[in-house]
């Protein structure tokens, strides 16, 4: 069915479209190889080329790519696109992009915990080396910031190999209250100093990255 590029999506309609979406990643057939795709790849003109050089975007910015630029909200490192292969586009753990440095406030020399309770049978407090023991390995994923513009490069954009703890053997360790409906996750959020550059926005539930890096300078937010 035609849809006018302008028309406005549904709660309806969204709400279907996030569960398939869900469906897609719970069930791994995110991993599948689409035929259409794999042929493309195999008739690509320029398969075996060789790279003459990069053609920057009208208006880009000369920030410094893949060293950590700036303090909290106002943290950032950019991925350096260009140094990617078509064969190979994760990015090492170092040259993840940065959207967000952890805040000073927070104490890293105490142990870092989640505590699960409300509508529950059996409330509990995770450490970080619980939910490393339920980590399991999701694949590769990108991530985007919504902000990514053409002034960093397009940098706040990289692929990775991710692992995480499911957050339904959370919640089956907890038993959930049959008078639960919703889940609320939320983390750290203070900042010594506001940003310079907009307010802080809603934090964003993702994966963990394994990283040999210091961990202050990202806000990590397990799952």
């Amino acid at each position: 069915m035609h849809r006018d590029s302008n028309a406005k999506l549904t709660r309806r309609e969204w709400l279907s479209a996030s569960a398939l979406a869900s469906g897609v990643l719970l069930f791994g057939l995110d991993k599948l190889e689409l035929p259409q795709a794999a042929a493309s790849i195999q008739d690509d003109p320029f398969r075996g080329g060789r790279q003459l050089g990069v053609v920057p975007f009208i208006g880009e910015g000369r920030g410094e790519m893949e060293t950590l630029l700036g303090e909290g909200l106002d943290g950032r490192l950019y991925t350096d696109l260009s140094a990617l292969a078509p064969e190979n586009p994760v990015v090492p753990a170092e040259k993840f992009y940065v959207r967000t440095r952890a805040s000073k406030l927070l104490d890293d020399t105490k142990p870092w915990t989640i505590r699960v309770g409300g509508l529950v049978k059996q409330p509990v407090v995770l450490s970080f080396s619980d939910l490393h023991k339920k980590a399991k390995p999701v694949g590769l994923h990108l991530l985007e910031c919504s902000g990514n513009a053409r002034l960093g490069h397009f940098g706040l954009l990289s692929v990775a190999d991710w692992a995480g703890a499911p957050l339904t053997e959370i919640l089956d360790q907890v038993k959930l209250d049959s008078r639960s409906a919703r889940i609320l996750i939320s983390g750290f959020d203070r900042y010594p100093v506001p940003s310079d550059r907009q307010p802080p926005s809603r934090a964003q539930v993702g994966f963990s990255l394994s990283t040999k890096s210091n961990p202050r300078k990202r806000s990590w937010l397990p799952k």
